[in-house]
């Protein structure tokens, strides 16, 4: 990630000029008082949200470049919400 600029429907910031670089592998942990934007920053590096400025790139590619297919062999969001079915989920 290199000046990633994420900012709100209402244009309030949440990262401006945010930079991360990690090696293929290696373990980033991201923690932060509620409200901090850890979130936000998993929807935007799963491409569930596009980011206001910035680059994303894996292995040199623009991870907005790849199609959504794509872009989930590289990259994994498992929200901590909580969703409950309304229905039995079916066994068959």
């Amino acid at each position: 990630m290199k000046n990633l600029l994420v900012k709100t429907r209402h244009g309030r910031t949440i990262f401006a000029d945010f930079a991360l670089q990690a090696k293929a592998g290696e373990l980033v942990v991201i923690t932060g008082e509620n409200g901090s934007g850890k979130s936000t920053l998993l929807r935007v590096l799963a491409g569930l949200q596009p980011p206001t400025g910035g680059k994303i790139a894996i292995g040199g590619v623009d991870l907005y470049q790849l199609p959504a297919d794509q872009r989930a062999e590289v990259v994994g969001y498992l929200p901590q919400s909580v969703h409950v079915f309304r229905e039995p989920w079916p066994t068959t």
